[in-house]
This record gives C-alpha cells, structure tokens and sequence, in this order.
C-alpha cells in the first residue's frame, strides 16, 4: 500500500512537472508566434495582406496618446482610404510613403484626442445633425444612388458607414469647436486680456501701441481698420460703434469667434449714412484646435510605426 502511493505520488509529480513544462513550451511557442507578428506588422508595407490578417486579429497599436491607443487596424483603414483617394486624383504625383504615413497618424491622433475632447465638454455627434450635414455638404446636388456607388467602388463602403467613419468626426469637431467657443471658463483668459488691454487704454496708453502688443502673439498686426459706413458693419458690432463718439472707444464685444474693441478715430457724414473711421485691439477666441494642441504638448505620444 506504502508502495502504490508513493507510486501515485511520483505520477501526479511527473505530470506537474509535464503540466508545467507543456504550460511553458506554449508561452514560448505563442511568445514567439507574437514576436514575429509584431516584426512583421511594423516592417511589411501596410497595403500587405497579411498584415491586415494580423492587425485584425491581434491589437498591436500604430501610436499612444498618453492613456490612449491608436490600433494598426484603424490606421490600415485611413491608409487605404487616403491611397485610394489620392489615387484617383488625375495628373497628381501621391506623396512618399513616409509622407502618407505621417498624415494618416496626424489624422488619427487630431480625431482621438478630439473624440476625448467632446466627451470632455459633453458633446455627442447627433444623428439627425450628421443626416443633414451629410445632405447639405457632402452629398450636394449629387444624387444619393450615384454618390453611394462611388462609395462602394472607391472604398467598398456603405452610405451609412462613409457617415460614421468620416460626417460622424467631422460634425463632433465642429460642435466641439463651438462648445469651445462659447464655453465662458475656457475663454476667460483670452477675455481678460483685452479687458486689461481696454484699461490701459483709458489710462492713457496709446491705442496703436497697446493693440500692436496685445495682438503680435496671435499674428496679428494690423490694427487700422479705415474707414467703414455705418450700414455695412456687421451686425454684431453695428449698434455699438454707431453709438460711439468721436475719439473714444467701445466695450469690449464679443462676436462668435473674437473678442475686440474699437476706437472710432474719426466720423464723416455722407448723405443719409454715417462713414467711421476704426482702430481695433482684437484677440482670436481660444479654438478647439488649440485644445488639441494643449493636450498633445501634455502627453506623451509614442509612435509604433517607423521604429
């Protein structure tokens, strides 16, 4: 009996030890298996079909952004996109390869971190607001049926996929450039600037000195507007500036994408309308692409490809 279960013992040892050994042959085996899919991934051309096997398979990245990753699956999918187009553009030399590589990351990193953005700022891409951009901008005066073959030709996509991989990412960045623009937190410090510009001004700053500084480091320079008549100023400022003296200048306005100020440095009658002579400190509204570009110099972007 001592015997049988020293013998069952040595048994159940050996096949532990067989377990264990079979249990590391196959993480070196699947090891190297992925080893070699990655070598292949990143040195094959992307238009390789085995490469699209891979990356459909298994999620090896094209690029980080901080937490966020960018598969080799989606990049294969713009490159394609972006090689049939510019394919089909007639007496145009395609850019080099690495030229094509570069915008197509650009392109998915903007539309990631976009993406994150939105969310952010509570933005979503509203079906019936993609439906009507589509109608309005896309499609045109191009009938529905004709444009949905030169998809399926082009690109062997559907309608309803053309709308999601690319109306859908166009629509959220424009939304999301709006929420930024009105979102008062976002703007503050881009609003207090021209305040603090307007103070200085009716300090006794000269005006052209006090703008030319203000606006240098959005590359703006100019400051004299000349002369406008009343009645084609925007209507935003109109009332404002017709209500102004001579020599002095407006609060600071607020118009979908500045804010500014004006001096009204001369009025000249002319008939039934009214001509103003303006001068103008102007400060651009921070935008979503300014956004982008914050968060990209806060993170670390790591690219897979081309390493």
């Amino acid at each position: 009996m001592i015997i049988e279960k020293e013998q069952e013992g040595k048994q159940t040892g050996r096949g532990k030890r067989v377990l264990a050994i079979g249990v590391v042959l196959l993480v070196c085996v699947l090891g190297g298996l992925v080893f070699e899919a990655y070598r292949l991934v990143y040195s094959r051309p992307p238009g390789d079909a085995l490469v699209a096997f891979i990356v459909s398979v298994l999620p090896f990245p094209a690029v980080t952004v901080g937490p966020m990753t960018i598969s080799m699956k989606d990049y294969l999918i713009e490159y394609r996109v972006l090689k049939t187009s510019f394919e089909s553009i007639e007496d145009q030399e395609p850019p080099a390869p690495e030229q094509l590589q570069e915008v197509i990351l650009q392109t998915l990193i903007n539309k990631k971190v976009i993406t994150k953005l939105a969310h952010d700022y509570g933005v979503t891409a509203d079906a019936e607001r993609v439906d009507a951009y589509y109608l309005e901008s896309i499609l045109g005066e191009q009938t529905e049926e004709a444009f949905a073959q030169e998809l399926q030709d082009s690109f062997g996509w559907s309608v309803q996929e053309f709308k999601k991989r690319v109306v859908e990412s166009i629509v959220l960045a424009l939304d999301t450039n709006t929420a930024v623009l009105n979102n008062q937190t976002v703007q503050a410090e881009r609003r207090s600037l021209i305040e603090k510009a307007r103070e200085r001004i009716v300090s006794g700053e000269t005006f052209s000195t006090v703008a030319t500084e203000v606006m240098a480091p959005y590359g703006l320079k100019e400051n004299d507007l000349g002369f406008f008549k009343i009645s084609e100023l925007p209507e935003v400022w109109r009332s404002t500036i017709d209500a102004t003296a001579q020599s002095q200048i407006t609060e600071v306005l607020e118009s979908e994408d500045v804010f500014t100020l004006f001096k009204v440095a001369e009025r000249i009658i002319a008939g039934e309308d009214t001509q103003v002579h303006l001068l103008t400190v102007t400060i651009p509204k921070k935008t979503l692409e300014n956004l982008v570009k914050e968060y990209l110099d806060s993170v670390e972007v790591k690219r897979y490809l081309g390493t």
